[in-house]
């Protein structure tokens, strides 16, 4: 929110930004009245994808905000996106992020616990690539990964190695 206040001075009403970072439905809608009481026009639009989805321009766009500045905007969306949906009010953007991100750390537990009970290799193929992108993100040393950091060290396993294992399976 700091940011959107530092660049209020420097921007002129009608307007439009486009804010693409992950923050809180409660912060995107609170950054739209700021923005809107000086007469400038905002969206709140995280996205899902890999760094190939965006360089691809197949990512998936959730948008937030005016319908009406949405469809100003939407052939620009358009061109980093496969999809691209508008949700709603100021928020909606960022709650559908939100429950997408829930939706993720969900499989990714079912991934983690795959090595424990020993599913089936047909089975663990068959999850979700980004089941497999935030396990294969998971064993990078440098991820913040709370929820394999509390399933490995519960099986005293570093990280790194039940991420890795269980991506052996996934493959």
């Amino acid at each position: 929110r700091k940011v959107m206040q530092d660049i209020l001075p420097g921007v002129r009403p009608g307007l439009i930004v486009v804010d693409m970072s992950t923050i809180s439905p409660i912060a995107a809608r609170e950054i739209a009245a700021d923005m809107e009481a000086v007469g400038i026009e905002f969206l709140d639009v995280p996205v899902s994808g890999s760094e190939v989805d965006a360089m691809a321009g197949t990512l998936s766009i959730m948008v937030g905000g005016k319908r009406d500045v949405f469809d100003k905007v939407r052939p620009v969306l358009a061109g980093m996106g496969q999809t691209v949906v508008h949700l709603g009010a100021s928020g909606a953007g960022q709650a559908a992020k939100a429950a997408k991100l829930t939706e993720i750390n969900a499989e990714c537990q079912k991934a983690a616990a795959a090595l424990a009970k020993d599913y089936p290799d047909s089975e663990v193929q068959s999850w979700p690539q980004q089941v497999k992108e935030a396990m294969a993100l998971s064993a990078d040393p440098q991820a913040d990964a709370p929820l394999l950091t509390a399933i490995a060290t519960a099986r005293g396993l570093p990280v790194a190695e039940l991420a890795s294992r269980v991506l052996g399976k996934m493959n």
